[in-house]
């Protein structure tokens, strides 16, 4: 409820609105669905129609709708974050420390779901894959998969997937029914709005939805430190993205250096990460609760 006043109060007071510049995009694609128009008519519009299908109550009941939503799904992943985590063998209170390091981080809570941005759906969506796997849940596992490649596009977690499932031998029925399930939902979801709205629905954008991964491997990092040049390099590139968007000045060539940069830094934390990795092979998983 604090939260949901928060973002009220600072899109009518603030000068740099607080609520993403897609959000309003988003409502007014639900709005030509309501109006059984396709949402493509809505110039920049350029997601699945799912997503503009999950938003009609903006038109319908409250525009802060789609507000809640994303704020739940950023409180939902805390939650399967922490089911993830008992599930590979830490303890209830080390899970817990763990997940509010998520749900108290002001980047997702205050920077992405308050502020109506709708990754928090595609974060959820690539948790609860993940929960299914380590529950062998497959079929379960790649519906929420094929959903999210529908949705954004997660499809770069495809490889580690497949090699999750692998085992020893190249193929196996694991594998083969995990493919089979996502395949046939992915291109059901694709042909379907095709056929509906006669325009390919699966679209690619850059997103950080993939930091709600770094919570599962935390406590099999052994340096906890250099996260800090993640947000210098956010703040280098949202510099002349603030003087772009919102004075008109012209900062484009800024904005592909602190790319460049940026880019730069993501690799090199990356790097860190799976350097630093330590999978434990002793820990015997929990049984799902």
């Amino acid at each position: 409820m604090q939260t949901n006043k928060h973002v009220l109060f600072t899109a009518r007071t603030t000068v740099v609105k607080y609520t993403d510049i897609d959000y309003h995009v988003f409502t007014d694609a639900a709005r030509f669905i309501t109006q059984g128009q396709s949402p493509y008519n809505r110039s920049t519009y350029r997601y699945t129609p799912l997503l503009a299908w999950i938003l009609t109550p903006n038109i319908y009941l409250n525009h802060i709708f789609g507000n809640l939503l994303f704020i739940t799904c950023d409180v939902l992943s805390g939650h399967v974050i922490y089911h993830i985590l008992r599930q590979r063998g830490l303890s209830c209170e080390a899970a817990c420390g763990v997940c509010s390091q998520w749900l108290l981080n002001p980047l997702p809570m205050a920077g992405v779901s308050s502020s109506a941005n709708a990754e928090l759906i595609l974060a959820v969506l690539v948790l609860a894959t993940l929960l299914c796997l380590e529950l062998n849940r497959l079929v379960t596992a790649a519906m929420l998969y094929s959903l999210a490649v529908h949705m954004i596009y997660p499809v770069t977690y495809v490889l580690p997937i497949a090699l999750s499932l692998q085992a020893f031998r190249l193929l196996n029925k694991e594998l083969l029914l995990f493919a089979g399930v996502s395949g046939m939902v992915f291109c059901g979801l694709n042909l379907l709005f095709y056929y509906i709205y006669n325009v390919n629905s699966m679209f690619f954008c850059s997103t950080s939805s993939g930091m709600c991964l770094l919570p599962v491997v935390l406590p099999r990092l052994t340096i906890k430190k250099g996260l800090g040049i993640w947000f210098a390099g956010q703040g280098i590139w949202l510099t002349p993205a603030y003087y772009l968007e919102f004075e008109g000045y012209n900062t484009f060539l800024l904005i592909w250096l602190a790319g460049l940069l940026f880019l730069i830094i993501n690799s090199f934390i990356m790097v860190q990460i799976i350097s630093h990795y330590k999978p434990s092979h002793t820990v015997k998983s929990l049984k799902a609760e």
